[in-house]
């Protein structure tokens, strides 16, 4: 979660805190099947600088239950971190917007 509170401390020590709006985020792991990185990669990229309805949905899980696993933000980040023989693990980071 991004917050954009603010806090301000004066010269006697006294702080102040103003409470501002805040921003879901998403640091996702991602298993994929390798024929399938550079697909996603792409399609990924496609949405630099969009905002966009993120959804992460693991198909053991019903997604709908989860608010926190649907974010409307962009993409910060997208790497591959491992390639395996026949899978990759990647990482995609996504910031919410208010």
């Amino acid at each position: 979660m991004l917050d954009f509170s603010q806090r301000t401390t004066d010269d006697y020590g006294r702080t102040t805190i103003t409470q501002g709006a805040w921003a879901k985020t998403n640091d996702l792991t991602l298993y994929l099947p390798n024929n399938k990185v550079d697909s996603v990669y792409r399609k990924v990229t496609s949405l630099r600088s969009v905002p966009t309805a993120w959804v992460a949905n693991n198909e053991e899980y019903d997604s709908s239950q989860f608010e926190s696993f649907l974010v409307y933000g962009i993409f910060k980040d997208f790497s591959v971190t491992v390639a395996g023989p026949s899978h990759s693990w990647c990482d995609l980071n996504i910031e919410g917007l208010i």
